[in-house]
């Protein structure tokens, strides 16, 4: 007699293998600067409804453009919002823009540990430039700086934290500012109740987009309180110098893979397949019964 194939042993492998992927929690921010969220032109004044972002415009100098296909920055498999655009800015201006969620430690509702990412790219590299990604808090006040050149006393991309003492900190990585070349960085920043013992860490163009743990090639600046213990606005910055920064893809979240998304079809098809064949069998196997 032959038997039939049960839809609950199918159903039971599609769960297992839907189990199988990573799963990702919603991001707390992202920022893709799509081209379909802005118009070509100054970013001053616009207000597209984005991720992790309150009602009110991008504030700056008259300089500050975005939009544009041609601007995009992409880096390895880091997935983007694939309509093109980006954020740049020539010398001598910022922008802000303030974010929904306060990331902060003691009094601020919410986790403790949050990841940023982000892809930057400099037209210009010298030691007296500034171009930089900002993090202010609830109170305007610059607490973190990531960028290379001027403030961290290096041309290599590195990080600077301002304290509760308002003194500085910084630590760079071993990656150099190349002209035009984009870098993707990712911040872990971890907040504590305790005294001094706040911290960040910083990966530069990670070893190991798929793990933390496993990418080595990290700096980080540990034992401090930040200023004010928290982050609120998202600062993108150019002074001194020449030449322009670009920015793209920023994404903040509370575990390491919501900010590195990489396209994982081999994993997806192999998955499939192995599905598939386990199926096949089955059904060989019951047909000869």
């Amino acid at each position: 007699m032959t038997k039939k194939t049960s839809p609950l042993l199918a159903g039971a492998l599609l769960a297992l293998l839907l189990a199988a992927l990573p799963a990702r929690a919603a991001l707390t921010v992202y920022e893709g600067f799509a081209s379909t969220n802005y118009t070509a032109g100054q970013l001053s004044g616009q207000s597209p409804t984005v991720t992790g972002f309150v009602t009110n415009a991008w504030s700056g100098n008259t300089n500050i453009s975005a939009g544009g296909a041609s601007q995009a920055l992409t880096y390895s498999n880091i997935i983007s919002d694939n309509t093109g655009g980006s954020y740049s800015t020539a010398v001598g201006g910022k922008t802000t823009r303030a974010m929904s969620t306060i990331l902060g430690g003691n009094g601020v509702s919410g986790t403790n540990t949050y990841y940023i990412s982000l892809m930057m790219q400099v037209s210009t590299v010298a030691s007296n430039n500034y171009r930089a990604f900002e993090l202010e808090s609830q109170f305007n006040n610059r607490n973190f700086q990531f960028g290379a050149a001027a403030d961290t006393d290096s041309i290599n991309w590195g990080m600077r934290v301002t304290t509760a003492t308002t003194t500085y900190l910084t630590n760079v990585s071993a990656v150099t500012a190349v002209t035009n070349e984009t870098v993707f960085a990712v911040l872990k920043l971890r907040y504590s109740s305790a005294a001094n013992d706040d911290a960040v860490d910083l990966w530069v163009n990670p070893s190991d987009l798929s793990s933390e743990a496993g990418s080595t090639n990290f700096v980080t600046i540990s034992g401090f309180d930040f200023l004010h213990n928290s982050a609120k606005n998202i600062v993108f910055s150019s002074y001194s110098g020449t030449g322009t920064a670009s920015w793209d893809e920023m994404r903040v979240g509370s575990t390491w893979a919501d900010v590195t998304p990489v396209p994982e079809p081999s994993t997806v098809a192999l998955l499939g397949l192995t599905g598939i064949a386990a199926i096949a069998y089955r059904i060989r196997r019951n047909r000869r019964s």
